[in-house]
């Protein structure tokens, strides 16, 4: 414990405004990163959200970041980035607009009215923000269709509010990108108008986004499909011989399940997940086909979860979002809970959007962890509802109560200047907060995990506090 307490640097405030004498080291300890991933223990802390502010204006104005990229959808924070620089709208406007209430608070607010300034005062030098996440495929057609008919395309999807369940609904999500990329085409001067000259770049992405948002929630029905029909794969061995027999019978077949059988007999081997899930719905009342039916929905989910989780490929998504906003030489904030910020490699389980970037970045990648012993916080209760809470010191034994031994109530460890690193990567139960919390089963948030492996450093606060909802407009 001494020789954390030598290696760890007193910070003076969370505050935003502080002074950055006491930030040095940290300024040192990422000074080589390309990108710095700043992680949070929960969504909906205070202290939590003003220091990331304060550690944001330090790399802004002292190591040249010049890139905020947040843990928000895609086309929802294009109105935060309009206003940070553009000055369109508010930054409270563009914060209650963006779908996640996580980030609906004064303290992340107060960062962005910083951020509209100093871009005020540095016209030919902004500072922009580009939302990562991708998980609402139909958030993000709203914000395309309302963008492409202000600028005048007159397709009919954009005036049918039917037409993107409809795709969904007659297995045709497939084919939307390569629509949407079409109207983005046709509509490009009049986008630059209100864009700029990068119009076309951020479309293009919106579209590379669009389609990752529709296979993740490809995966979430596949999950979804497999735990439905989990009694089907039992029989999956005798499912595939009466389905060959089926086949060698004299009784005629339609053309549907004919396609069927083949694929369930492992006569036709090379299918997408579209086409099985058509012939899946195509079957499903024909007389003495339901068995097979069912059996069609598990191959379906089977070939989509080849792909990972949906968690793991939110995060894989992600990552790939925060190196498009690299943009060349660009130096890039990313802002986002520890469990994505951090590195974690879980195959089959979850493989953080950290851990793609520490792989394909190495040394220009630089995550920081959060850490806190007790304290309040804004979360989804078990009722559904966001509400504060508040959790005793952390438990003995895990990485926040040895931290909080130090005995400094802020502080910053760069793991680098540590002399036992591998002390450091000992798994201990590590407090983790999402988006949701129940105090009835509070062991429920603690993960085993190695903050060593997970991290490059850490910022410590003893005590927190619950950031402020921003009042409904």
């Amino acid at each position: 414990m001494a020789k954390i307490h030598k290696a760890a640097v007193p910070l003076i405030s969370t505050n935003p405004a502080a002074a950055t004498r006491d930030l040095g080291a940290f300024g040192k300890a990422v000074e080589k990163a390309q990108i710095v991933g700043l992680g949070e223990a929960t969504h909906g802390s205070r202290e939590i959200f003003q220091l990331k502010d304060r550690l944001v204006r330090y790399l802004v104005t002292k190591q040249g970041f010049r890139v905020l990229a947040f843990e928000s959808n895609f086309a929802q924070t294009v109105a935060m980035d309009r206003f940070v620089r553009h000055g369109v709208g508010s930054a409270k406007s563009a914060l209650m607009s963006q779908g996640f209430w996580t980030w609906q608070t004064a303290e992340i607010e107060q960062m962005h009215n910083w951020l509209r300034e100093r871009n005020q005062a540095s016209p030919k030098d902004k500072v922009r923000i580009v939302g990562i996440d991708m998980q609402d495929k139909t958030v993000a057609w709203m914000f395309f269709a309302a963008e492409l008919k202000e600028a005048g395309n007159t397709h009919p999807s954009l005036s049918d509010p039917a037409w993107l369940p409809r795709m969904s609904y007659e297995k045709k999500l497939d084919q939307v990108p390569a629509i949407a990329t079409q109207m983005v085409k046709a509509s490009l001067p009049r986008l630059e108008k209100k864009h700029g000259p990068d119009a076309k770049n951020l479309f293009d992405r919106f579209v590379h986004v669009l389609r990752q948002s529709i296979e993740h929630g490809a995966l979430v029905s596949a999950r979804e499909d497999h735990y439905e029909r989990q009694s089907a794969l039992p029989r999956m061995e005798q499912i595939s011989k009466d389905a060959a027999t089926a086949l060698s019978a004299s009784k005629p077949l339609g053309e549907d399940a004919r396609k069927a059988l083949e694929i369930l007999s492992g006569k036709q081997k090379s299918v997408e997940t579209a086409e099985v899930r058509w012939l899946a719905d195509s079957i499903e009342q024909e007389e003495g086909m339901a068995d097979f039916s069912d059996a069609l929905v598990v191959v379906a989910a089977l070939i989509e979860l080849k792909k990972g989780t949906p968690q793991e490929f939110r995060d894989r998504c992600m990552a790939e979002n925060v190196r498009w906003s690299v943009a060349g030489k660009q130096k890039v904030v990313f802002w986002g809970h520890n469990s994505h910020v951090g590195v974690i490699d879980m195959p089959g389980k979850f493989v953080s959007a950290g851990h793609h970037l520490a792989r394909q970045m190495g040394s220009a990648y630089y995550p920081l962890g959060t850490l806190f012993d007790r304290g309040g916080f804004r979360a989804v209760g078990a009722n559904g509802q966001v509400a504060s809470f508040e959790v005793p010191g952390a438990k003995e034994g895990s990485w926040d109560a040895l931290f909080n031994g130090v005995e400094e109530p802020l502080f910053f460890l760069d793991f680098a200047s540590f002399p036992q690193r591998s002390w450091l990567e000992a798994t201990k139960p590590t407090r983790a907060i999402g988006a949701g919390y129940n105090p009835s089963m509070p062991d429920l948030y603690y993960e085993p995990l190695s903050v060593g492996k997970l991290f490059r450093g850490i910022v410590f606060i003893n005590s927190l506090t619950p950031a402020s909802a921003l009042p409904p407009t």
